[in-house]
C-alpha cells in the first residue's frame, strides 16, 4: 500500500534499498570472509586406460584408423614416396657401362633407364658438346610437359635419361620417338625406332667404332695413341749407340 502511494519514485527508491541490505547481508555472511577455509574439489585417475577407451578416442596405435579418408591417403602417398627414394639407383655418369641397361625394368617402382642414341652423323656432326645441350634442352621440354626426368650424356650421340615414374617413362619414349635424328629408344633392351623402322641405321660395331673416333667419347681416352716421329727416331740412335 506504501508503495502505491509513493508512486513510481518511491517503488524505485524501495528496490534499491532491498538489494543493498541484501549485498550486505552477504558480505557478512560469505563462509571465506568469515574466516572458513576454501577447499576445492580434488579427482583422482584409477584406471587412465579404461578412461582412454570410455572416450572412445580410436587406436592411438595406428595413424590410419578413425581418420578422414584424405588424411590417410596423404599418409600412404608420403610413406610410397619414402619407399621410392630409399630403393632410388644411385647413378654416376662417369662410371656408365652399357650394360647396366640390362635388367632394367619398366615398372614395379624405382628408378627406371633409358638409352637414346642419335644418327650418326648428327653425332659426328654435334660431337659431345652438341649431345650435351640437346639433353638439357630436351630435358627442359619434358619438365614443362609435367614429365620427371633426369638426363646424362654419356657419349657422343647417346643420352641416359632416368625416370620414377612408369607413366613418366612411356610419355618420354613418346616425346623421344618424335624428335628428328633419332635412331633408336631403348629400355630393358627393347628397342624402338622411329617412322615404322624395324632396325638401327648402322650396326652395333660400326657405331661403337665411329664413337670411339669422336672426341670426347667415353673410351676414346683408353686408346693407344701412335708414337711421334721424334720418338721413333731417339729409339733407332738409342738401339744404334747400343750396337756399336
Amino acid at each position: 500500500a506504501l508503495a502505491s502511494r509513493a508512486g513510481p519514485e518511491g517503488i524505485l527508491a524501495m528496490a534499491r534499498l532491498h538489494h543493498v541490505q541484501l549485498g550486505v547481508l552477504c558480505f557478512f555472511f560469505t563462509p571465506a570472509l568469515a574466516g572458513i577455509p576454501y577447499h576445492p574439489p580434488s579427482y583422482k585417475i584409477l584406471d587412465a586406460k579404461a578412461d582412454i577407451r570410455d572416450l572412445d578416442v580410436g587406436d592411438l596405435d595406428d595413424m590410419e584408423v578413425d581418420v578422414p579418408e584424405a588424411f590417410v591417403k596423404h599418409l600412404q602417398e608420403e610413406k610410397e614416396k619414402k619407399k621410392m627414394k630409399k630403393n632410388a639407383v644411385s647413378f654416376d655418369p662417369s662410371n656408365f657401362q652399357p650394360d647396366m641397361l640390362a635388367g632394367m625394368s619398366m615398372g614395379g617402382g624405382g628408378m627406371s633407364m633409358a638409352f637414346v642414341n642419335m644418327d650418326m652423323d648428327w653425332a659426328e656432326r654435334e660431337g659431345k658438346r652438341g649431345t650435351t645441350e640437346l639433353a638439357r634442352t630436351w630435358k627442359s621440354m619434358l619438365s614443362q610437359g609435367g614429365v620427371d626426368a633426369q638426363s646424362y650424356d654419356v657419349d657422343p650421340g647417346s643420352i641416359l635419361f632416368t625416370v620414377q615414374e612408369t607413366s613418366h617413362l612411356m610419355q618420354l619414349k613418346k616425346f623421344i620417338l618424335d624428335q628428328p635424328n633419332v635412331d633408336f629408344f631403348e629400355v630393358n633392351q627393347q628397342r624402338s625406332y622411329p617412322d615404322g623402322r624395324k632396325e638401327p641405321l648402322v650396326s652395333n660395331e660400326e657405331r661403337r667404332n665411329r664413337v670411339l673416333a669422336i672426341q670426347g667419347a667415353l673410351d676414346s681416352s683408353k686408346q693407344a695413341k701412335a708414337p711421334s716421329k721424334r720418338v721413333e727416331e731417339d729409339k733407332k740412335t738409342k738401339s744404334g749407340k747400343g750396337s756399336a
